[in-house]
């Protein structure tokens, strides 16, 4: 629990002297660690669900060309294509830290939602790229999953997977934003994908 919830964050017993380099190295080192962690669990959930995908998508390659998704809207979490639900999914996992007084709701929000650097302004971005490219993520996803052309698209979407529950889930407007855990309920009780 510990190093879930304080150490990713750089919270230590006064103990262990975070001033020291060796111990925020290792930290640093950890926390890199669990949110490729907190990556992985998000991917091989939404596989779970249906969805076919690839994970840390920033290289599109095929045999005889290479793209790069620009820096500009940067490495995506997971893309997946779900047969069940037609439907194109880019999602963004969050490690963030549960937060329980007024001023980490204030953060969390901010973080999330204010600004041209908030996790959801990244998201739109993100969701964007693949839109205006959907033939090329089509043709890659068929490569490197089980899929087969042509995939029957109906609807890109966006989501922001958190690994605990945040206030700023009631504050995001474009992309819905959910606990790795509430995403799984919700898509069982509707049977689908449950967000619009």
């Amino acid at each position: 629990q510990m190093l879930i919830r304080e150490i990713h964050f750089q919270k230590f017993p006064a103990e262990w002297s975070n001033d020291h380099e060796a111990v925020r190295v290792a930290a640093d080192n950890l926390a890199n660690q669990s949110s490729d962690w907190f990556e992985d669990r998000t991917a091989a959930t939404l596989e779970q669900l249906g969805f076919d995908g690839v994970t840390s998508l920033e290289v599109i390659a095929f045999d005889d060309t290479r793209d790069r998704v620009p820096p500009e809207v940067g490495e995506m979490d997971f893309v997946g294509y779900s047969r069940r639900d037609k439907l194109l999914l880019v999602a963004d996992a969050k490690m963030v830290l549960p937060r329980t007084e007024p001023r980490g709701f204030r953060d969390d929000r901010s973080a999330f939602t204010k600004g041209r650097k908030s996790y959801e302004a990244k998201l739109a971005n993100k969701v964007g790229w693949v839109r205006e490219n959907m033939d090329l993520i089509c043709n890659y996803l068929c490569q490197e999953t089980d899929l087969d052309l042509p995939l029957d698209v109906e609807r890109v979407a966006g989501v922001l997977v958190t690994c605990f529950p945040t206030y700023a889930q009631f504050f995001t407007k474009q992309f819905p934003c959910s606990s790795l855990t509430n995403l799984v309920l919700d898509y069982e009780a509707h049977g689908k994908w449950p967000y619009s």
